[in-house]
């Protein structure tokens, strides 16, 4: 019997597109991590559906907002931040694949202004 692959450690930073598919609903992601300024993005559309943008902070904060059509944030708080490089240390199960990568680019930085989570976005409570 082949040993199961052990996770790799993600690189500090990366842009990638991905397809995701939960329960027969398909969406792609343009993901990009940012661990050394402590950000995480993930540009969501959905299949036939909207623009989701869920901008994370690693003070917790996470920022949900459906665009262009909406001027209302879902703000929420998450104690652990965003997933530090090495989050899959120590895992013995796989799962098997459950995305499809379609890009994964080691290094590469979305430029500081589109990190910015929008005004009403700052001025929600967290929930």
């Amino acid at each position: 019997m082949a040993e199961e692959p052990l996770p790799a450690t993600w690189p500090d930073q990366f842009h990638s597109v991905l397809f995701n598919n939960r329960s027969g609903s398909l969406h792609k992601v343009d993901l990009w991590y940012d661990w050394p300024n402590g950000r995480n993005f993930n540009i969501i559309q959905h299949q036939l559906g909207v623009l989701t943008y869920d901008l994370e902070w690693d003070n917790g904060t996470s920022y949900c907002t459906l665009h262009p059509f909406n001027t209302t944030c879902k703000v929420v708080h998450f104690d652990v931040g965003i997933l530090r490089p090495n989050w899959l240390d120590g895992a013995t199960t796989f799962l098997g694949q459950k995305n499809e990568w379609m890009t994964f680019e080691v290094g590469a930085v979305l430029d500081d202004p589109n990190w910015q989570a929008s005004v009403y976005c700052l001025q929600a409570a967290p929930s």
